[in-house]
């Protein structure tokens, strides 16, 4: 972690501060303003994050703590509505809100963790980031606190409160328990095997029984995986593949989802709310480019297509690297034909334009 380093005895303390800005211009969906009315046919929204972060480290045990304070402002009343994010499984809330019409100030702690190991066993309790599956573009296993498609932030993970335990096997073969309550556990094996890594996980997630199988591998500059689950009677289906060349990587994924009955359609968006089913089609095409023009200089084009309707949503990206410690992202994204029947649909998005810039001390 970059930042302060102070050695006190045989204590190491470290800390940073990050500070994100959120700018964003666009035009929402259609039905969004069938619903909300004609003040939302174009909004505004500013949005800044502080967050200070510290670790303190003795022998094999390990602190990290860290904090999210959000002020965001909106031309419309409640506009991040638009924008929000299935919430990670937490014991207490540890937050603040304050909300009046088009503004909104908010704080949480987002890590509280404290880690230690015995040999080939490591425990970690608190509020901690956690990642299932292997998919390089949008995992369908990453249920525990996904992230929404095209994300600029994908690399803070939210925090989650769990007891996890994981115990090394070999050279070849782990385990890893994650508790949070009995509605929300699972365990977890991995394998090497062919060339890579094969997982398999069983357990409960949100009161469900969930049954998942993930397998990623590489070979010279290819990787390849592939993610599947069951989750009440649905099932899911991810297979992707990356390939690297000089100065561009392409990545192809596919999703393939079970079609939910017509009586059911209510629940399953509601899942698509908590994370536990990716988008709102049966079967999609997801996409992206990125080339490295100059050692600062980055752009990217990423997509997805749903097979169902034909619709499609691309994001644009320009990013710099302005120094070590800032960088920025140009971006403009757009869902077309916008003929959404409900929140989630591929092409029923808007367009939108924005800025994203980041500092670290």
């Amino acid at each position: 972690m970059p930042g302060l380093n102070l050695w006190i005895l045989p204590v190491a303390l470290s800390w940073q501060i990050t500070l994100r800005q959120f700018s964003t211009l666009g035009e929402p969906p259609g039905l969004f303003q069938h619903l909300l009315g004609s003040a939302y046919a174009r909004v505004g929204i500013s949005e800044t994050r502080l967050r200070p972060s510290i670790m303190l480290m003795t022998g094999p045990v390990r602190f990290h703590g860290a904090a999210e304070l959000d002020a965001s402002w909106g031309s419309v009343r409640f506009p991040f509505l638009l924008f929000a994010r299935p919430a990670p499984l937490r014991w207490r809330p540890l937050s603040f809100q304050d909300s009046t019409g088009s503004v909104r100030l908010l704080g949480e702690v987002d890590r509280l963790e404290i880690r230690t190991g015995f040999g080939p066993l490591s425990l970690t309790l608190g509020r901690q980031p956690v990642s299932l599956g292997s998919s390089h573009l949008l995992g369908i296993l990453d249920v525990l606190a996904p992230f929404p498609p095209f994300a600029l932030d994908a690399d803070i993970k939210p925090g989650v409160d769990l007891l996890r335990v994981n115990m090394g096997i070999g050279d070849a073969v782990g385990a890893r328990v994650l508790f949070h309550n009995r509605d929300n556990m699972v365990a977890q094996f991995s394998q090497y095997l062919a060339a890579g890594t094969l997982e398999g996980t069983v357990g409960r997630i949100r009161s469900f029984p969930w049954v998942a199988m993930d397998w990623e591998g590489t070979r010279e500059e290819t990787a390849g995986w592939v993610e599947g689950m069951l989750l009440k009677g649905y099932g899911s289906l991810a297979v992707g593949v990356e390939r690297h060349f000089p100065h561009t990587r392409i990545t192809l994924e596919w999703i393939g989802q079970s079609p939910e009955p017509e009586n059911r359609s209510t629940e399953v968006w509601a899942w698509i709310q908590q994370g536990l089913r990716k988008l709102a089609c049966h079967r999609c095409l997801l996409g992206a480019v990125e080339r490295r023009w100059h050692p600062l200089i980055r752009s990217s084009l990423a997509g997805i297509y749903s097979q169902d309707d034909g619709s499609l949503a691309l994001m644009a990206q320009v990013m710099l690297d302005l120094s070590d410690a800032q960088d920025m992202v140009i971006w403009g994204y757009e869902g077309f034909p916008d003929r959404a029947t409900h929140p989630g649909t591929v092409g029923g998005t808007g367009r939108w334009i924005g800025l994203y810039v980041r500092w670290s001390w």
